[in-house]
């Protein structure tokens, strides 16, 4: 197996999202079955093959959501494959039992390769999407020769395969423009916190003192020659720190606290 099918995904929030939606969407269909809302549309071709399918469905999305929760939503895109491979056998178990894509079914099919899109590599997300595609195709095709399907079906396939490969190479296209712009902006964020520590360096070891003084006047940088000639003291068991608190009185100005400093300094380049 490559190492795509195998190298862990990042997407924890999809997976849990994904998980749950399949859940649910196993237990609406057997809700919307036995509460007859769809007007009998789901099941009406094989009830039994309908309920039996449905119900392996609702038990293993449940199986995968408690697996992901015990790893933290974190997967490879190997299991994610398998996962997807069993939406796609199942959507078309339940589009047989039914009779066709006028159960609307066919759609599920399409969420399910969306989703694929976003967790899975260009490859694989298109295989899936192909494999759908050619079950839709061939269910359509055998209703055809059996005589219980139309031409119009084989159509309504056609397109449904269309729409497919459509939106998974359109999602596929976002996410790689997403994935390189989070790319761009750590490498910029990294490559700012690299000429932020070589600047505090470069100025650390200036032989002339560096002073920064804020708003509130205080400083809020100072170098090691600023601090020796203002007169404080380093031990080398205490950290260097890059500000210091001097306490004025209330109502002192800028220029009275400069003054202050280029006296302490005259002062002490003198002694």
């Amino acid at each position: 197996m490559s190492s795509s099918q195998t190298s862990p995904l990042q997407h924890h929030e999809l997976l849990r999202i994904s998980a749950i939606y399949r859940v649910a969407i196993a237990l609406v269909l057997l809700g919307v079955f036995f509460s007859d809302i769809g007007g009998g549309s789901l099941g009406k071709h094989s009830q039994t093959l309908f309920i039996y399918t449905t119900a392996a469905y609702a038990s293993l999305n449940i199986g995968w959501l408690l697996f992901l929760r015990q790893k933290a939503y974190q997967t490879n895109s190997g299991q994610v494959g398998i996962i997807l491979g069993c939406d796609i056998l199942v959507f078309l178990l339940l589009i047989e039992a039914s009779g066709g894509l006028n159960s609307g079914l066919g759609y599920l099919l399409l969420i399910s390769c969306s989703i694929g899109a976003i967790l899975l590599d260009r490859r694989l997300s298109a295989f899936f999407a192909a494999m759908a595609s050619l079950g839709v195709i061939t269910l359509q095709l055998y209703h055809l020769l059996s005589g219980s399907g139309s031409s119009q079906e084989i159509v309504s396939a056609g397109g449904l395969g269309l729409l497919m490969f459509v939106t998974v190479s359109a999602i596929q296209y976002l996410s790689e423009r997403i994935r390189k712009a989070n790319l761009r902006a750590d490498q910029q964020s990294r490559q700012a916190a690299h000429l932020h520590r070589l600047a505090q360096q470069i100025i650390e070891r200036m032989s002339t003192g560096v002073l920064v003084m804020g708003a509130s006047s205080k400083p809020e940088l100072i170098n090691r020659a600023a601090i020796r000639l203002l007169g404080t003291q380093l031990t080398s068991e205490a950290p260097l720190t890059l500000s210091f608190t001097v306490k004025f009185k209330p109502g002192v100005t800028k220029m009275e606290i400069l003054a202050f400093l280029f006296k302490r300094i005259i002062t002490k380049s003198c002694n």
